[in-house]
């Protein structure tokens, strides 16, 4: 189950306002905001993930809920909302990325600068950051980062209703 909507401006928006069909490919967005969030269950281990990604000037680019497959605790299922919603935004070939999320733990994980024992997501996350010119990651509180929390819930509910109440 995954679920993502691109909303890219027709180029009458970027431009003289001669209308022509939109872009079939994301075009370039110097910065790109991306605000993340993970939802885990303990019972059934099933866990969503949401994000949302604006350009700098508050154009909603991209909205994304699914599954995420790879996580067993609510801290990995917040880290694969990162690198998921990272390798997303990296498709609007950003100079700039800025990284929201409301857990702590996976901002310190991420921004480390000694992560040996640290899980491979963390490497992920790091390498796939690497190509951008400029990164910010900032913890944000969750009343901030409301949007992508409802997407991250959506679709654990959404599995909640599949695996669980069957």
């Amino acid at each position: 189950m995954s679920t993502s909507t691109h909303i890219v401006p027709s180029r009458s928006d970027r431009t003289n306002g001669s209308k022509t069909a939109p872009s079939p490919q994301p075009d370039y967005v110097e910065t790109v905001i991306v605000r993340c969030d993970g939802s885990f269950c303990r019972k059934g281990n099933i866990a969503g993930i949401g994000y949302i990604i604006e350009s700098n000037r508050g154009d909603t680019l991209e909205k994304h809920h699914s599954e995420s497959k790879l996580a067993e605790t609510s801290t990995q299922t917040e880290a694969h909302a990162c690198l998921t919603a990272i390798r997303a935004a990296k498709k609007y070939n950003p100079s700039h990325l800025i990284l929201y999320s409301d857990c702590d733990p996976v901002i310190d994980k991420i921004t480390d600068g000694n992560p040996t024992h640290q899980k491979e997501v963390y490497h992920q996350i790091r390498h796939e950051l690497q190509y951008i010119k400029r990164t910010n990651i900032k913890y944000t509180p969750r009343e901030r980062n409301r949007k992508a929390h409802d997407l991250a819930h959506l679709s654990l509910r959404k599995l909640k209703d599949r695996y669980l109440d069957s």
